[in-house]
């Protein structure tokens, strides 16, 4: 069984989307990239881009320095 770091879970339709680092993307998606598996019927790897300021949120939360509000 492999483990994997998972970012976020989001839903998208009526389908749930797991948001993975891009590594796990094996060259399907760049650095920087996120990665989206969506599972339906089939399992779908598509690329996800954020703005600047969200991936900049997103280290600070992976860092733990993450001002709380």
């Amino acid at each position: 069984m492999a483990a994997a770091h998972i970012k976020k879970v989001i839903k998208i339709g009526g389908s749930l989307a797991i948001i993975l680092p891009c590594q796990w993307a094996k060259g399907k998606v760049k650095p920087g990239e996120e990665m989206v598996v969506v599972g339906n019927d089939e399992l779908r790897i598509f690329p996800v881009h954020f703005e600047h300021s969200e991936i900049q949120e997103r280290k600070s939360l992976d860092n733990g320095t993450a001002s709380q509000h």
